[in-house]
């Protein structure tokens, strides 16, 4: 039985590797999120000018589309009061869908502290309205951690 998951989680890992060296040798993401399925396409975000976002209506993930990013109108506005002169490359995005809505975290840094990572949220990628939900965790210059890439996941007990 041990052995048994072991192996699995063994092939998850390559998996997971060969997607991600795939994806950023054919897209050029960095810190590409989960890959997230909504309405026949399967989306992607990555570290990039206002996030980058791409999708694929093929599963065989052969051909993609750069979709719009999620702060083409600009950047949120608790940014400046947390991250002075951040201009505008967000880092490591994550997605989850929970509750009706896609959440959408990602770390807004100048490469050192102070950093932040927000959210913001919206209920569908095909035609998304973005809404920003502000600040989840900030690190000022006397952290002693960096508040850059999101992960979220659910324990054993599925809380989150």
């Amino acid at each position: 039985m041990k052995k048994n998951l072991i192996f699995k989680v063994l092939i998850l890992v390559m998996v997971s590797f060969f997607s991600i060296t795939q994806l950023y040798a054919e897209l050029g993401i960095h810190d590409p999120s989960n890959i997230i399925y909504n309405n026949g396409r399967y989306y992607i975000f990555g570290t990039g000018n206002g996030i980058y976002m791409v999708s694929s209506g093929s599963s065989s993930f052969s051909s993609w589309t750069v979709e719009r990013s999620p702060f083409a109108n600009g950047n949120p506005s608790w940014i400046s009061n947390y991250v002075s002169n951040f201009g505008g490359s967000y880092w490591a995005p994550e997605i989850i869908y929970m509750n009706g809505k896609y959440y959408l975290y990602y770390s807004v840094s100048m490469g050192d502290r102070p950093c932040a990572i927000g959210l913001v949220t919206t209920p569908s990628l095909s035609n998304p309205v973005w809404s920003d939900q502000g600040m989840v965790v900030y690190s000022n210059n006397s952290s002693v951690y960096g508040a850059i890439d999101p992960d979220v996941f659910w324990d054993q007990n599925g809380k989150l």
